[in-house]
């Protein structure tokens, strides 16, 4: 089945297994699954519902020996999935605290990081407004008031304004959807790209 927690089920998710190993030290992660499975079934008046299927998942996964992070394949994000493999073996309750403290820090950054963004967005989007003003109301003027007897001299100008005003509704969505787009990259990569590039946009605004 096709089904990703998203960030707020994963700390609902991770806090529960924090909860319920903490308070049965040795509880096996299989009854755990079926205790979460047990509370959603009763939760959900009886019905199986898409996040009863994904612990029922887990839970015949557990049984055929996989391993945490392996049971949770396909439902959590790789480095949440690196992370549990790295404690698994160990006291889970530790581990699933520290999983959750970390994703409530990745959420703080994530909301920083929406912050940092929301004023170069803002002076972009001015800028935006700016132009898109001077090609529908100013270029238009000027080009119609430019004398004739001056079309030898100013030529290249004023055809350079004609072709910015006549292309408005060209460039200017593609300038916004440009700008769009990289606020979405940015978002995403900063807290989340690890490739190898990484370390050269470090030394770039705003990765640094």
């Amino acid at each position: 089945m096709k089904y990703v927690f998203n960030q707020k089920q994963r700390e609902k998710f991770y806090s529960k297994i924090y909860r319920l190993s903490d308070d049965q030290i040795g509880l096996s992660f299989s009854i755990i699954l079926m205790e979460l499975k047990n509370q959603e079934f009763e939760s959900s008046k009886g019905r199986k519902t898409p996040l009863y299927l994904v612990y029922e998942k887990m839970e015949e996964r557990a049984a055929l020996g996989a391993s945490i992070s392996e049971s949770m394949d396909g439902f959590i994000p790789p480095v949440d999935k690196a992370m549990i493999s790295s404690f698994e073996g160990d006291d889970i309750s530790v581990g699933f605290g520290n999983l959750v403290e970390y994703n409530l820090k990745t959420k703080e950054m994530n909301g920083a990081l929406g912050k940092a963004l929301a004023y170069p967005a803002f002076l972009l989007s001015f800028v935006v407004l700016i132009l898109g003003y001077f090609s529908v109301s100013i270029i238009p003027l000027l080009v119609e008031n430019i004398p004739p007897s001056s079309y030898s001299s100013l030529s290249a100008s004023s055809a350079g304004l004609i072709a910015v005003s006549n292309g408005f509704w060209i460039w200017l969505p593609t300038l916004i959807i440009t700008i769009i787009t990289l606020l979405v990259v940015l978002s995403w990569a900063l807290p989340n790209y690890n490739g190898k590039f990484r370390i050269y946009l470090e030394n770039i605004p705003p990765f640094n």
